[in-house]
């Protein structure tokens, strides 16, 4: 005689949020020399007046490397980020339409939902459970969806009014940047693409940054596909790579509150470590 079909179903949701603990412990391990390596150099927000005194502290146009700033004072964004906590959000922007694209490197697919039910497709337990479940499986980055980029409508341009924007020569002009946020859950992430320089601050969770010097790899990094996700790249390419000396390739975590500058053009891809993660863009307009 079978069990009742609702014991059937706890018994499953078990079983999964108990293979996902064990997945993300296990791949933590597997992957502890991978996500703790970090050949970025970290500066703190005090030093950064001695690290570019000629410009009072404030990151220069087309500085020519990756940097994370660090240590950030405690009330920079602390009104942001209490806005864009998931419980926060959740309850003031859950019926507002959202654009979400697919997360492979030309993000060309487009799908649109209530903001509530993106959020619950990657917080819920057996969302969660699914996602780490399938990490290893054969889904592709133009089949999984992200938030990012398309919040230049009112609700998201006034809730971006809350942001303080980096230190940045060009970001004393409001008008040069162009700012968007973002959403994720565990293990998303956006595959290899480059674009303009900016900064990217991680406001909620943990991100971890993938990079490479474009003159380096002008026709794409190693290993690229830009339907491969994030995840898979370095299950597949970044592992065999990881004692290689090439002095192009970037990696590094950037925690909640730090800030990450990224040149002109480089490759980067994103993994995002935490159920929940949210995160500012700002793309700046930068001259010699």
């Amino acid at each position: 005689m079978f069990p009742h079909s609702n014991h059937i179903t706890a018994i499953a949701i078990a079983i999964a949020v108990a293979f996902a603990l064990v997945y993300r412990r296990e791949s933590n391990l597997s992957n502890s020399l991978l996500f703790s390596n970090c050949n970025i150099e970290r500066i703190p927000f005090s030093s950064l007046p001695k690290y570019f005194p000629q410009t009072n502290g404030l990151v220069p146009n087309l500085f020519p490397k990756p940097i994370i700033i660090t240590h950030p004072h405690h009330s920079r964004q602390s009104l942001f980020r209490s806005l864009v906590s998931l419980d926060n959000i959740t309850n003031t922007m859950h019926d507002i339409d959202i654009t979400l694209s697919s997360s492979n490197s030309y993000s060309e697919r487009r799908r649109t939902v209530p903001l509530s039910t993106y959020i619950s497709e990657f917080t819920s337990t057996t969302a969660t459970a699914t996602a780490t479940a399938t990490a290893k499986a054969k889904a592709t980055a133009n089949s999984s969806w992200y938030f990012f980029g398309e919040t230049f409508s009112p609700p998201w341009t006034a809730l971006l009014s809350s942001y303080n924007l980096p230190p940045c020569v060009s970001c004393s002009d409001s008008s040069s940047v162009a700012l968007s946020f973002g959403l994720g859950g565990l293990l998303s992430g956006v595959s290899w693409h480059n674009h303009g320089p900016g900064f990217s601050e991680s406001i909620v969770g943990a991100k971890h940054w993938l990079v490479y010097d474009y003159d380096a790899y002008p026709a794409g990094v190693p290993g690229f596909d830009p339907n491969l996700r994030t995840i898979d790249w370095i299950d597949r390419v970044l592992k065999s790579r990881i004692n290689t000396a090439d002095k192009s390739f970037f990696q590094c975590t950037v925690n909640e509150g730090e800030l990450i500058y990224f040149p002109h053009n480089w490759w980067h891809a994103t993994l995002n470590l935490d159920n929940y993660t949210s995160f500012v863009s700002s793309f700046t307009t930068e001259h010699k």
